[in-house]
């Protein structure tokens, strides 16, 4: 279960920093809201990189921060199929709210499937090892299906540069996804 936390975290991470990287020196709402989505499909810059390594690391890789095979074909998979575009943009004063339309893999319902599949494995053969759980893992990114979903993202214009608001339900939905629960089915 660590090691899926460990992602997730890592994900989330790249994902909050490009946005705060991307922010600064773009013009308009919608130029922030493109870097920013330009930068999570690319899921990689230096410290982002590094952090990440070290984030996914287990605690036997963990002097060498390397990354397993398996931790690496995930991040590949989750941002090599992520990507988003700028529908429209409207300011309000100093609030701004751009909408998208994001083609991603959707986290929520990944995480949701590799714990139900962690803890079936849990259950019917005890405890499992940092290779197991990386497994699992890979086989729930690797059926996930990318879907494309669109929402709003919220800017704040600070110090006369748009910021985009990363703390927002509506930003995690958008960019991670939401799970779909229908309990009339």
């Amino acid at each position: 279960m660590k090691q899926i936390l460990k992602i997730i975290q890592a994900i989330v991470f790249v994902t909050v920093i490009s946005t705060i990287l991307t922010g600064c020196g773009a013009k308009s709402p919608s130029a922030v809201v493109e870097a920013t989505l330009a930068e999570i499909a690319k899921g990689e810059n230096g410290d982002m990189s590094q952090y990440l390594t070290e984030t996914l690391a287990t605690e036997e890789t963990a002097e060498t921060a390397a990354l397993s095979p398996e931790q690496e074909q995930v991040q590949e998979l989750y941002f090599s199929q992520f990507s988003g575009k700028v529908l429209s943009e409207a300011i309000d004063g100093e609030s701004a709210s751009v909408a998208v339309e994001i083609t991603s893999l959707n986290m929520a319902e990944i995480i949701l499937s590799t714990m139900g599949a962690a803890l079936g494995a849990a259950f019917s053969g005890g405890e499992l090892s940092d290779e197991a759980m990386n497994q699992i893992m890979l086989e729930q990114f690797q059926a996930a299906q990318v879907q494309t979903r669109k929402g709003n993202i919220a800017l704040q214009n600070i110090d006369g540069e748009w910021k985009v608001d990363t703390t927002s339900a509506d930003f995690t939905a958008v960019i991670f996804g939401e799970v779909d629960v229908d309990l009339e089915k």
